[in-house]
């Protein structure tokens, strides 16, 4: 008798547990996608933001980058690459439409995390990567010239990466 009460307590106490658990994880989750979705690196595509037209700057800070300085400048410069290890803090000034979306183009290129990008204040921007507290700045010239940012005026731990957008 013993043996029936603990088979039938057995039984509920599984019944209970699959309406709790597994009822709700089978309404829930679509089961179907595990074993029929494609593979996912062989069938993921990135769009890139479109290249914007005109000239832009983008300013290197050589200290922070000393080890993966010239991974960078071709990264930037356009050049197919291996993986850089080095993660990146990007930033451009507010209102510059064009330093924002090349900025954009950039982060999609790289590897998911590895650039963080901001926007500034226009004049603050501009003081900041003029003393060197910039990880990466991208500008556009028209912006550059508006603000009148001169890349001489540039400490010597920064470098300049000139680019021509062709839109």
């Amino acid at each position: 008798m013993r043996s029936l009460e603990s088979l039938w307590h057995t039984l509920f106490v599984a019944a209970v547990l699959l309406l709790l658990v597994g009822l709700p994880f089978a309404t829930h989750f679509d089961l179907s996608g595990f074993s029929s979705s494609p593979d996912a690196v062989s069938s993921a595509t990135i769009e890139l933001p479109d290249q914007p037209s005109g000239e832009f700057l983008v300013i290197i800070n050589k200290k922070l980058h000393s080890d993966t300085l010239s991974d960078w400048e071709k990264f930037f410069s356009g050049e197919e690459l291996p993986v850089i290890f080095d993660d990146i803090r990007c930033a451009s000034a507010k209102g510059d439409a064009g330093g924002i979306q090349l900025a954009e183009r950039f982060r999609a290129q790289l590897p998911e995390n590895q650039m963080t990008f901001r926007t500034e204040d226009p004049t603050l921007f501009i003081s900041k990567v003029e003393e060197g507290y910039i990880d990466i700045a991208v500008i556009s010239k028209e912006m550059a010239d508006v603000l009148g940012f001169n890349p001489e005026r540039l400490k010597r731990d920064m470098t300049v990466v000139s680019l021509s957008g062709k839109g």
